[in-house]
């Protein structure tokens, strides 16, 4: 009986713990939603913070988001997410499972050259890239943002996804190469199944990552109409400076999406940094 109170009295400790730290991560987004609902007028007025208005403005969300056509932004933005993220967990896959299961000449070598990648800063990068896609004529389109997806270019993905495969019996492998398995097969029977939690993970990151990325439609992107929701913001801030209402209310609806996706990923997020977790072991 001792014992069980003692894991309660530990698990509360723990969960109280957990609340205070969460607290100042929170608040700012308490903020942000309580901001976004105030009247200009009244957001003005108050000399101190505003966490309980005294009036409350749902059109701030459609003043906002119709200030600047953040619907055609929202679809840049997600057919962008969601072509790289998918180019980047194909393309890693093959290039760990290459580095996994082949044997070829110098590939430990290559692969610790794709680990180098890892220091260089990605400043270093956009002067040649630039050059490069210009030179192909691929300035103003989403191509130099897509592209380079499918190449692999993730080098800690790759080292995540290699890793995970290495761990594969080779007993899977065996009984796959009885049944006459081809590549595809192999890599939707036996891989696929085993890095799925890190896939999703990665993937998340990735969907994220390219989601709230503005250097790169900073570099590339010049049409208006071709923006992506970072840009949009961006442009928001500039335009509407004193706004602050509608600023944050189209800052909280730009960021709904990714707080979506990580709240119904999270189990397989803990799951797959689990897994990663016990690489080292």
């Amino acid at each position: 009986m001792k014992i069980k109170i003692f894991n309660y009295s530990f698990k509360f400790l723990i969960y109280l713990i957990l609340i205070l730290f969460a607290i100042p991560m929170i608040l700012p987004l308490i903020w942000m939603f309580i901001t976004s609902i105030t009247p200009e007028n009244v957001f003005y007025s108050q000399e101190n913070l505003i966490f309980i208005p005294s009036e409350i403005r749902i059109k701030n969300y459609y003043d906002a988001l119709t200030i600047l056509p953040f619907y055609k932004f929202f679809i840049n933005t997600l057919i962008y997410s969601f072509v790289a993220t998918f180019g980047s967990l194909i393309s890693c896959t093959i290039v760990a499972y290459g580095f996994a299961r082949f044997e070829f000449s110098k590939r430990n070598l290559l692969f610790w050259i794709l680990l180098c990648t890892m220091i260089l800063p990605g400043i270093v990068f956009m002067v040649p890239m630039f050059l490069m896609f210009n030179y192909v004529g691929w300035i103003d389109t989403y191509y130099p943002l897509i592209v380079p997806a499918f190449f692999g270019l993730s080098a800690g993905t790759v080292l995540l996804l290699r890793q995970r495969i290495r761990t594969i019996p080779n007993i899977f492998f065996d009984a796959g190469k009885l049944e006459g398995f081809n590549f595809y097969q192999k890599m939707r029977y036996i891989i696929l199944p085993e890095i799925y939690p890190i896939l999703t993970t990665v993937g998340v990151l990735h969907f994220i990552g390219h989601w709230n990325d503005l250097m790169g439609p900073l570099i590339y992107i010049n049409t208006f109409e071709k923006k992506t929701l970072t840009l949009g913001l961006t442009y928001f801030q500039s335009q509407f400076t004193t706004q602050i209402t509608l600023m944050m209310a189209a800052s909280l609806v730009v960021s709904i999406p990714t707080i979506i996706i990580f709240y119904f990923n999270q189990k397989k997020i803990i799951r797959g940094i689990n897994l990663i977790g016990s690489f080292g072991r």
